[in-house]
């Protein structure tokens, strides 16, 4: 009888992730007067579960706020975003997002010294050698081999915003950069039409 009263129940990592998310809503919620703190805080409880786990807050609307839980592009942690997501609790002034979402590419982006804005920017598909994959190109306005190792990580930044996380590292194959001067060019399409080209192939991949 002793040994039944004395044992308990171990908690799984993702419960005591909600656990500790619950205790502190009001403090993630209000995160702004204390943004540095805060958001070591929350990847310090995320990185117990897996050392890739992101996140994402979103602004105020209608009185909530999206936290989204990323894998931070790495396909090997998908399986701990999905787990968390499972076990999320109900919470009054939040929603609770499962990897980076597609969001409208409108804004430009910057990493050192170059910026480029989405009419910068265009793609177009290839055939990829991997079942399920579809390759793509992506021309980069000014992208050259001296400085492919930025351009790459704009690239990618536009890519994972048109596609979203869930997308992006599930079906993309093949990716390769080109400047505006590469080959194929005049077949090149906006990135703003990125995911509702994909969307048109994506079941037949």
């Amino acid at each position: 009888m002793m040994s039944l009263f004395s044992c308990s129940f171990q908690k799984t990592d993702e419960e005591k992730f909600w656990n500790w998310f619950c205790k502190n809503s009001q403090m993630i919620y209000d995160f702004e007067s204390n943004r540095e703190i805060v958001f070591d805080r929350i990847q310090e409880q995320l990185h117990k579960i897996n050392q890739n786990l992101a996140f994402e807050i979103s602004s105020v609307k209608d009185g909530k706020r999206d936290f989204v839980i990323s894998a931070d592009g790495i396909i090997e942690a998908f399986p701990f975003v999905e787990k968390l997501y499972t076990a999320r609790p109900e919470l009054e002034k939040w929603n609770f997002v499962k990897f980076r979402p597609r969001r409208k590419v409108a804004n430009s982006i910057r990493i050192e010294n170059k910026e480029l804005e989405p009419d910068d920017v265009k793609f177009m598909f290839i055939r990829d050698d991997c079942d399920g994959k579809v390759g793509i190109v992506l021309f980069l306005n000014g992208c050259n081999e001296n400085e492919m190792e930025i351009y790459e990580q704009i690239g990618f930044l536009f890519l994972d915003e048109a596609l979203g996380e869930y997308d992006t590292e599930t079906y993309i194959g093949a990716i390769m950069l080109q400047g505006f001067d590469g080959d194929c060019f005049e077949k090149s399409i906006g990135i703003e039409l990125l995911a509702e080209e994909f969307d048109k192939i994506k079941d037949s991949l």
